[in-house]
């Protein structure tokens, strides 16, 4: 694929105009967004990355799994954007805002929350990411005045209301971010885009002053309504260096989190990062994924786990969760399954390779596991599935 020339993030790219994720508490001085001042020559270099010809990337192998894949659907829902499994239920959220819940054994679902009169639907926006922290769901959209939101809701079918935990202003509908992880001791992870303009002209996501183009983590107060920064920390952000942080999700070693990061007009990439370090710079908009975009000397980066190029029709990586335990076997170390939205392809991801699983689906938008062995694929186009190993 060729220079997003409207950058639209993974889920806009196929024609349904949608989504990216994510939020970031305006009540934070630390993290208050500040644009910067930018010299002609970042914005000429800017321009000059977004003009280049992208280098080869290496092959993806076909994984060999012992027995078939399949793809069983599951459920049929308008828009799906998010999944949340919890014991004896499947909870699904839709992009329009709406939040249902399919009990084990029942074909209709339970509306678990309609917040559709207050969530926006303009080019990434939307219903972003939803999680179970206990009885409480935590649910990130872009609210109708297009800030990003994370807001938190009691275990109360039919509520309109919650606690807001988190808004930031968004200077565009583009890459807002998406992803929502749920750690343990009431921590979440949440990932921001980069403001939306191509190359990241205002370099955002390294600047420390502001919250765009971040990892945010953070400790859920409900009585204070906001989120804390963990342990010693005085600030939220955590990760620096997203350009359009789609998806996050903890580990299943419980010592780290997964980051899948949609590029510009080169790579795809997958990172993982540990619970255990301060602090992490990913490298955008100085790198994308392997290679250099505006190079900066100066910056101290972390190269992603794995990255693809746009080739064979791939153009948005999705994230994302835990392998299989019969799957991960066949790989080294903790290992993730990821998809591309354009193409439909599964991958798996390890310590040492990224590997193409046999079959695809149609439009991922999220993956998430069922707790019984099998991955739940939201489609936009309105299918959940579930793949089979």
């Amino acid at each position: 694929m060729g220079p997003k020339q409207l950058e639209l993030s993974a889920l806009s790219k196929i024609g349904a105009c949608f989504l990216a994720w994510i939020a970031v508490a305006a009540w934070l001085a630390p993290i208050t967004d500040v644009s910067l001042q930018v010299p002609d020559g970042h914005v000429s270099s800017v321009a000059a990355a977004l003009d280049r010809t992208c280098p080869a990337s290496p092959r993806i192998e076909l994984l060999n799994t012992p027995s078939p894949l399949v793809f069983r659907t599951v459920m049929e829902v308008e828009e799906p954007t998010a999944i949340a499994v919890r014991a004896g239920s499947i909870v699904i959220g839709s992009r329009g805002g709406i939040v249902r819940e399919w009990l084990a054994g029942e074909t209709e679902p339970l509306t678990l929350l309609d917040l559709s009169d207050d969530t926006s639907r303009d080019a990434d926006q939307g219903l972003l990411d939803i999680g179970w922290l206990e009885d409480v769901l935590l649910v990130l959209r872009t609210d109708s005045a297009g800030a990003t939101v994370l807001t938190a809701h009691e275990d109360d079918p039919g509520s309109t209301t919650g606690v807001v935990l988190l808004r930031v202003e968004q200077p565009d509908p583009r890459h807002n971010g998406g992803g929502l992880a749920i750690l343990d001791g009431g921590e979440v992870a949440i990932g921001i885009g980069d403001g939306g303009l191509q190359g990241d002209p205002n370099s955002n996501a390294g600047n420390p002053n502001s919250a765009l183009g971040k990892i945010l983590r953070g400790r859920v107060d409900l009585e204070a309504g906001r989120l804390i920064p963990s342990g010693d920390r005085d600030s939220l952000v955590w990760v620096s260096g997203v350009r359009n942080p789609h998806r996050i999700w903890a580990g299943d070693d419980g010592v780290s989190v997964w980051i899948t990061d949609v590029g510009e007009n080169c790579r795809e990439e997958v990172n993982r990062v540990l619970l255990s370090e301060p602090t992490y710079d990913l490298g955008w908009n100085s790198r994308e994924g392997d290679i250099d975009f505006v190079a900066d000397p100066w910056r101290i980066t972390t190269d992603p786990l794995a990255a693809y190029g746009h080739t064979e029709g791939r153009c948005a990586v999705i994230g994302g969760t835990p392998a299989p335990d019969n799957l991960a076997a066949l790989g080294v170390g903790p290992a993730s399954i990821v998809a591309d939205m354009c193409t439909g392809e599964l991958f798996m991801v390890d310590s040492m390779r990224m590997s193409a699983l046999p079959g695809a689906a149609q439009s991922p938008v999220a993956l998430a596991s069922d707790g019984l062995g099998g991955v739940l694929i939201a489609e936009l186009g309105g299918r959940v599935r579930r793949l089979e190993s």
